[in-house]
């Protein structure tokens, strides 16, 4: 059992010290759920992309090359503004984008990006969220973990093989198969950032 008193532990419920305890926990996320809703416009966005952030560069580079494509990104390292509860934000950016790119490279599968896989899964499940499991062209033999591994993968490959394989991404997160691009060779792994 818990403790009681002005620091009750409730793992649903964020909670703050009341300086008159009334024996009643009081929560505090009205005003920060909000806050967090009001921080970010509303967009229609095609894909969140989830990442282990030490691929940071090589992901930012494929998410410039599939906007050249007019698709439509979340990329938290770049579209979180400062001083926002992130999870909060990640979790209605979730819930409200198109499809889902899951990055693996080669530093694995990060912790924040495990949970956020679960989260697609969950989308996945509820409302049929495509969830796409994209193998960086850093990494040889791909290991995707179990529930990743259900769905079809794009794999990015160095050199010709990259714009094939951004075209294939574009195509998972539109549900449109774009046609290759006039500059699709000069598609690299360096991040314009």
């Amino acid at each position: 059992m818990f403790p009681t008193g002005p620091f009750d532990f409730d793992p649903n419920r964020i909670l703050f010290r009341s300086s008159e305890w009334t024996g009643r926990p009081t929560p505090l996320t009205t005003g920060i759920e909000s806050a967090n809703r009001e921080a970010l416009p509303a967009v229609n966005l095609d894909v969140f992309i989830g990442y282990n952030a030490q691929d940071l560069t090589e992901v930012h580079a494929v998410v410039n090359a599939i906007e050249q494509f007019g698709v439509r990104a979340w990329l938290d390292a770049r579209d979180l503004p400062p001083g926002r509860m992130f999870q909060d934000v990640i979790q209605g950016v979730l819930q409200s984008c198109g499809s889902v790119a899951m990055f693996i490279g080669a530093h694995g599968m990060g912790p924040w990006e495990a949970l956020e896989m679960k989260l697609a899964i969950s989308e996945f499940v509820r409302r049929g969220l495509p969830v796409i499991p994209v193998v960086l062209p850093s990494v040889r033999e791909p290991r995707l973990p179990l529930y990743l591994s259900e769905f079809r993968m794009v794999r990015l490959r160095p050199g010709a093989g990259l714009a094939a394989g951004v075209e294939e991404l574009v195509w998972g997160i539109t549900g449109t198969r774009p046609g290759p691009r006039p500059d699709a060779d000069d598609y690299s792994m360096r991040s314009s950032t």
